[in-house]
């Protein structure tokens, strides 16, 4: 250990030392091997980092394979206790020590000190030393000195960032000086040749300064625009407002870099409109002393915009067309599909009775005349239901009969209009909950809807698979679900089923116009209500209508 005195006249050398070395790596490694020699320690390093990761920077010679390496906290345990801990650490017997370094371990090492960098309450990084005497112990002077040398090693970082930002700083100076010397020669380079309408104004708002694209585009001689008071280009409607934006960017309350579309007025009285970005001039004393502003002609982007538009509309108009010539296709197809299964008995009942009239008995008449009856009311039917899909009902209250009735005889009642078509097959499962519970609404509609989705449910499942129906109240609404066991919807089609004709992929002959759901959702729809579909293919559908108890309450 050196005395107190010597320690002292080493220190004052290594700083003087310090004074003439300007690189980082070099002052690191001046500390390190003076240090060495001081602490009398076979390796000392500095290693600088974060509460991440730290990096070897300087190391004694005869190590330099050490430069570089990173310390994580798995490996280097002690140097991340120290700098967590910003204490020192002291390993009097490292060769037990269950966390060496690797480098540690080759050189035999015995005693370890690790103390922290500090600059101020940050901790920069570690200052390790190392002795691989056995019983060469750091003693507590030692320490105190070590401590010290850490404490140079923070300066010396200091100093370097001190002084690169001097550096730094000078540098940016010149660069500014630079800047400013030929900044104006710049702008008027770059002016001429700009599209823009640039002008420059005084704090009076006089014209001191016209790019060429502003005689061009203003049609103002340049002698005419030099000293012309900026108000002259402003309409009388936006002069109170240009003339508050441009106060209030000269006192400093107008944040700049933002647009402003207005018209301005021309030389030759004509209008254009401009989109218009400024700044404000300033002073060394930060005082708005004039103002900046670019122009940029909106007229052809005007112009470009209304022909978007229109081609836009153009294109709406097409795409409704191509729907509606769609819909066309779907409906007389579908017409011409379902029409002539009735027609072709109404045809047949008549030929029987017109031909064999006198041989027909008056029950064989009478049957005739019902399947002509039967199959005319399935056709009018269908009419109405394709009427009111052309021209659907609005969702208006006071267009609809509402009033309360029983939730089992709206389901009793649509049983039974479907009562051909439920004779011959398992009987439809209904659980209504409460037993007693009321539907506000229109009674017809609701049979309408809650028809067709019946209707679905029995032409597509087979006879021998079930159907529930099931009502119940959840908090403010009535939930009616219809679940199927049948051919389902593919779930690519399924967003469509609400489309007027539309009919799935997989239906085939089945019978239906298509209608069926898109009346639904209006009905629905109408009682401010919703109608959700969820199926698979080949898996069944669930049909899920939600209607308000009180649709209609103010």
């Amino acid at each position: 250990m050196l005395p107190s005195q010597d320690f002292l006249s080493r220190l004052h050398l290594i700083t003087l030392d310090l004074l003439t070395r300007r690189a980082l790596d070099d002052l690191l490694q001046a500390i390190v091997d003076q240090t060495a020699a001081i602490m009398q320690a076979t390796v000392v390093d500095v290693v600088l980092g974060d509460a991440q990761t730290m990096t070897v920077r300087a190391v004694t010679a005869g190590h330099p394979s050490i430069i570089g390496v990173r310390l994580t906290r798995d490996n280097t345990r002690l140097a991340w206790q120290a700098f967590d801990s910003r204490e020192v650490v002291h390993v009097e017997d490292y060769a037990t020590w269950e966390h060496r370094r690797p480098v540690y371990v080759s050189l035999g090492v015995h005693a370890v000190l690790n103390v922290p960098i500090l600059a101020g309450e940050t901790c920069l990084g570690i200052m390790g030393m190392a002795r691989t005497v056995p019983g060469h112990l750091f003693t507590p002077e030692e320490i105190q000195q070590a401590k010290i040398l850490s404490q140079l090693v923070g300066a010396a970082l200091e100093n370097a960032r001190l002084y690169q930002e001097a550096l730094d700083e000078i540098e940016r100076r010149k660069r500014a000086e630079a800047d400013l010397i030929d900044s104006e020669t710049r702008f008027r380079l770059i002016a001429q040749h700009l599209n823009e309408i640039i002008l420059q104004v005084d704090a009076h708002g006089l014209i001191e300064y016209a790019s060429p694209a502003a005689v061009a585009g203003l049609h103002y001689a340049y002698d005419d625009l030099i000293g012309r008071a900026v108000v002259d280009l402003i309409p009388r409607e936006s002069l109170n407002r240009v003339l508050e934006i441009y106060r209030n960017a000269l006192a400093g309350d107008f944040q700049e870099g933002g647009t402003l579309e207005i018209e301005i007025v021309r030389g030759d009285e004509t209008r254009i409109p401009v989109e218009v970005r400024g700044m404000v001039i300033r002073d060394a004393q930060g005082r708005g002393v004039g103002g900046l502003a670019v122009l940029r002609d909106l007229t052809e982007r005007r112009e470009l915009e209304r022909l978007r538009l229109e081609g836009e509309r153009l294109q709406i108009s097409l795409q409704k067309e191509q729907e509606l010539g769609t819909l066309k296709t779907r409906m007389m197809t579908r017409i011409a599909h379902e029409f002539r299964t009735p027609l072709a008995n109404i045809q047949t009942s008549c030929d029987l009775l017109a031909r064999y009239h006198d041989r027909l008995t008056p029950a064989q008449r009478d049957e005739r005349i019902r399947t002509i009856r039967q199959q005319t009311g399935r056709i009018t039917s269908m009419l109405d239901e394709i009427s009111a899909v052309i021209a659907p009902f609005a969702p208006v209250p006071e267009r609809l009969a509402a009033v309360p009735f029983r939730a089992d005889d709206l389901i009793r009642d649509v049983i039974q209009q479907h009562a051909a078509e439920v004779r011959d097959r398992s009987p439809i499962q209904v659980e209504i909950d409460p037993p007693d519970l009321l539907i506000v609404g229109d009674r017809k509609l609701l049979i309408q809807m809650v028809g067709a989705v019946l209707r679905n449910a029995l032409r597509f499942s087979e006879a021998s698979t079930p159907i529930q129906v099931q009502m119940c109240v959840d908090g403010p609404e009535i939930v009616l679900s219809i679940v199927d066991h049948g051919i389902g919807i593919p779930l690519d089609e399924q967003p469509r089923v609400f489309e007027p004709f539309y009919r799935g992929s997989n239906i085939g002959e089945i019978g239906g116009l298509g209608v069926g759901l898109t009346l639904s959702r209006a009905a629905a729809e109408a009682h401010r209500g919703t109608i959700q579909i969820d199926s698979l293919a080949d898996s069944g559908t669930t049909v899920t209508i939600r209607l308000p108890q009180h649709p209609f309450a103010v």
